[in-house]
């Protein structure tokens, strides 16, 4: 499996019609979008004909805050979701000084807490009644430092 690292330029409008292929109409415009400003990373698994996973995060002087991770359902025991993460970790390695990952999970997301918690993650606070069903949102962190 292919990973390739977006943050701009001709690879953009690529990588908005293979994830609108694989997974239709997500809010991929805002991604393509968000891309172009450069403050943007799309990390993809897959091939040039199919995305298996994508990781896409906001980068910003404290690290980054990841705001989708995707796999395919077939994909989601194979452990494609904790590459991904790992892709990540190792482009945040090499900025020369130590990053965070941030990111928000509904507390009832039991998969996904599995996940960051085996990553090394851990809640730093709580958004209480934060979605629309009234569940809270965690707030998770991880620090990476330079290799």
């Amino acid at each position: 499996m292919e990973f390739s690292l977006i943050q701009r330029g001709e690879d953009v409008p690529k990588a908005f019609r293979l994830l609108t292929e694989t997974w239709g109409h997500w809010p991929w415009r805002e991604v393509e979008s968000s891309l172009q400003q450069g403050s943007y990373l799309l990390i993809l698994a897959g091939d040039a004909k199919n995305i298996a996973g994508a990781l896409f995060v906001n980068l910003h002087h404290q690290g980054c805050d990841i705001i989708y991770i995707f796999t395919q359902p077939s994909k989601r025991r194979a452990k494609l979701a904790t590459t991904l993460l790992a892709h990540l970790e190792v482009y945040l390695k090499h900025i020369k000084r130590p990053q965070k990952i941030f990111l928000e999970v509904h507390e009832a997301n039991l998969s996904a807490r599995k996940l960051y918690d085996s990553f090394g993650m851990h809640v730093i606070n709580v958004r209480k009644k934060y979605y629309d069903d009234g569940a809270d949102a965690l707030i998770y962190m991880k620090e990476v430092f330079p290799s």
